[in-house]
């Protein structure tokens, strides 16, 4: 179990049992709430198993309740999850029917409750860092058929993908190996 506690008290505010959560798969929205996503299950056609895309969950600090936010538009696991002006993305991770790298990037909004695909990452990624400065968005480094040191930027304006300058070290589970 997941417990998410207040910083500088002992006070647990929420918990959350960890075989649901996706690694790598969270955010805030600047303070007022915690975003974790859920893994997806099943692989399709095997067994007669259904598909099941994971969760968004968010976590209300002053209820210390979470609720769904919303199902994600595919069935992946170890992607990037980034919060930006009342918009969440979803970039990336491993398709959990095909255990393949993705470089799908989708975009949730809020205010209509509806996914929206959005122009394909550069380089397919998974347990790569992500975050938001400006109004841009940033995958760094992750693994995809290898281990990648890319910095993929996007421009969420222009609504395009750039390369930025590679990361000088590539570290994936506990391994550096400096590029070159």
């Amino acid at each position: 179990v997941l417990q998410i506690k207040t910083a500088h008290t002992d006070d647990v505010m929420a918990t959350i049992p960890t075989d649901r959560l996706s690694f790598y798969g969270s955010t805030t929205d600047g303070g007022a709430r915690l975003f974790v996503s859920t893994r997806g299950s099943g692989i399709p056609g095997q067994n007669g198993h259904r598909s099941t895309p994971g969760q968004i969950l968010a976590l209300d600090p002053s209820s210390r309740r979470w609720r769904r936010f919303a199902t994600l538009p595919q069935v992946r696991d170890l992607h990037c999850l980034m919060w930006h002006a009342g918009l969440m993305y979803v970039a990336g991770g491993i398709s959990c029917s095909t255990g393949i790298p993705t470089n799908s990037f989708h975009v949730y909004s809020e205010a209509t409750g509806l996914w929206e695909e959005l122009p394909a990452m550069p380089h397919a990624c998974v347990w790569a860092a992500s975050g938001v400065i400006g109004n841009e968005l940033f995958i760094a480094g992750g693994t995809g058929l290898s281990e990648l040191n890319t910095l993929q930027i996007y421009d969420i304006a222009a609504r395009t993908w750039r390369l930025g300058a590679p990361l000088p070290v590539v570290q994936i589970t506990g391994s550096k190996k400096p590029r070159g």
